[in-house]
């Protein structure tokens, strides 16, 4: 049997496994991720499927805004100074392309979005678990210090993250999805294997966000949360009883997370001093007086960060001249790189895959897209390797055939 026989005949499988494995190489090494797109695209190319691409990109308005949006970061480097440095900037992007691409012509299984989201959940557990687990052998974790210093666990909010070496922003954000996913899942008894099994699942994923301190995530979970819970009670789609349980669950829950003395900190310290008390209120500053300099093309994507650290320099900020900071907030990063232009065509992608939720109807992809858009105003998750592969993929994974059939797949 010739390869692209075998191509053919295994199709269904390797596309499964390809769109899995790359939602589950969110909780890896960036190094994973990008051997896997490589075989992706290796795939992609030997088994024809980029001419489905071709079609596809004429067809869907999505992709368009997609290879738009990179393509303006490709613009922008061509009028900066620093060249150089503006390639290598766009390298960290080209995942936008290539999923945006490539992996909606992976999408031939009608069960496929189920197996994702389940194996995300999964993944998303595991890395938690792994993530304790190492702390407790690794970092000498006692649980006798604990009892009698509650900031002892403080320390191990920001150790927890170094676990598997994600930024502690990305890996709240994905634990917070797969809470999402967790409650869309309960909400339809679509279980993974069992009801004990899921709501055991939610809980451990909500305690474990509210461990890593992580404010705007688990701020988002409570928000999006409450939302769905009285959308479904106004649908009377929960009874009395039902309602009662969630509460007396939630309770439990409400007294880990209020005794976490790292995210108290936090949210204290916005509470009683503001936002100016948090460091992003100077990053968004920066970013603020960069766009104006150069509000229709931007700094330029190569010339950004060398505008920046002059304007933390200028300011004293020493935090974010050692970690080299970026702005903070993917609108106002935008704004400073590209220009109006860039503003443009960000709030453009981002209205065209929100009106695919709002048209799929589902609450978990309404979720995401309001779990991201929450997440961007405090983080720039279009400028990394992870923030570009989890919007860009689930967003292909819930929305994609939305265009061709006028309905929710799933459904």
């Amino acid at each position: 049997m010739s390869l692209p026989d075998i191509l053919i005949r295994y199709e269904k499988r390797i596309g499964v496994g390809l769109v899995v494995g790359l939602a589950l190489t969110l909780f890896l090494p960036i190094k994973v991720t990008s051997y896997l797109l490589i075989v992706s695209v290796a795939y992609w190319l030997a088994s024809g499927k980029y001419k489905c691409s071709i079609v596809y990109f004429k067809e869907s308005w999505m992709v368009k805004v997609f290879v738009a949006y990179f393509f303006l970061w490709f613009f922008s480097v061509l009028y900066s100074e620093n060249i150089r440095d503006g390639f290598v900037a766009l390298e960290r992007r080209v995942p936008l392309l290539v999923v945006s691409l490539v992996f909606p012509t992976f999408l031939n299984s009608a069960h496929l979005k189920e197996q994702v989201l389940k194996s995300f959940v999964v993944g998303a557990v595991l890395a938690a678990i792994f993530s304790l687990v190492s702390t407790y052998f690794h970092f000498n974790f006692s649980w006798k210090q604990l009892m009698v210093d509650r900031e002892y666990v403080s320390y191990f909010s920001w150790v927890l993250v170094e676990t598997i070496n994600i930024s502690s922003s990305y890996y709240a954000l994905l634990i917070a999805f797969a809470t999402l996913i967790s409650i869309g899942l309960i909400a339809t008894r679509n279980w993974i294997l069992n009801s004990w099994l899921t709501w055991g699942i939610l809980f451990f994923l909500v305690l474990f966000l509210a461990v890593l301190g992580a404010r705007t995530s688990l701020l988002a979970v409570i928000v999006i949360a409450s939302g769905y819970l009285l959308f479904l009670v106004i649908r009377k789609k929960l009874t009395p009883l039902q309602v009662g349980g969630v509460a007396l669950a939630v309770i439990p829950i409400i007294f880990v997370i209020a005794n976490v003395p790292f995210l108290q900190a936090r949210i204290t310290m916005l509470t009683n001093q503001g936002i100016e008390a948090d460091p992003r209120f100077a990053l968004f500053g920066c970013g603020i007086e960069t766009f104006r300099t150069n509000p229709v093309f931007g700094a330029g994507l190569g010339d950004v960060e060398s505008v920046a650290l002059k304007c933390y320099e200028s300011r004293g900020f020493k935090e974010a001249i050692e970690n080299n900071f970026n702005f903070h907030n993917e609108f106002i990063q935008t704004a400073a790189t590209s220009g109006l232009i860039g503003l443009v065509v960000l709030v453009t992608m981002l209205a065209v895959v929100f009106r695919r939720a709002l048209k799929s109807g589902e609450f978990i992809s309404i979720a995401f897209m309001v779990l991201f858009f929450l997440a961007i105003q405090t983080e720039v998750a279009l400028a990394r390797n992870k923030g570009i592969i989890f919007f860009t993929l689930f967003a292909t994974l819930f929305f994609s055939k939305i265009e061709h059939e006028g309905s929710n797949p799933a459904h």
